[in-house]
């Protein structure tokens, strides 16, 4: 199985590879996939990610969210109810990344975001257990 495991053997694609990004010979990431059983919504999606002050893209199929500050990236896909509709709605995603060449700008926000997370790792670790 491949970086993206069930993803890529559920859907038979290669493609979800190309968008991982490699910093200091690691997987970076994440970016969240969340299938929505009915719609998912702009403000759905910011409530979620727990603040206002996101990059937000939305279509009738997902709804991409992107915080510049922490680097978290999620991808709300609408309307999975079946293996057609899921599929349909990650490879419109896919080929809006490629479209409006924004396939550099996930990795480098995964690439951050991986050095964020192991930056907090690093910090708890050196922390007494008793605070």
């Amino acid at each position: 199985m491949g970086l993206w495991g069930y993803l890529e053997q559920r859907f038979r694609t290669e493609r979800p590879r190309k968008l991982l990004a490699l910093d200091d010979e690691a997987m970076a990431g994440p970016v969240h996939l969340i299938a929505c059983h009915r719609g998912a919504t702009e403000s759905q999606s910011l409530k979620h990610l727990g603040f206002p002050d996101a990059t937000v893209v939305s279509t009738r199929s997902w709804v991409y969210v992107a915080d510049e500050v922490q680097e978290i990236q999620i991808v709300f896909l609408a309307n999975c109810r079946d293996e057609t509709t899921t599929n349909l709605a990650i490879q419109g995603f896919f080929e809006w990344l490629a479209q409006v060449q924004e396939e550099m700008r996930l990795s480098a926000r995964a690439a951050a975001r991986s050095r964020i997370v192991r930056a907090i790792a690093r910090e708890s670790a050196v922390q007494p257990a008793n605070r």
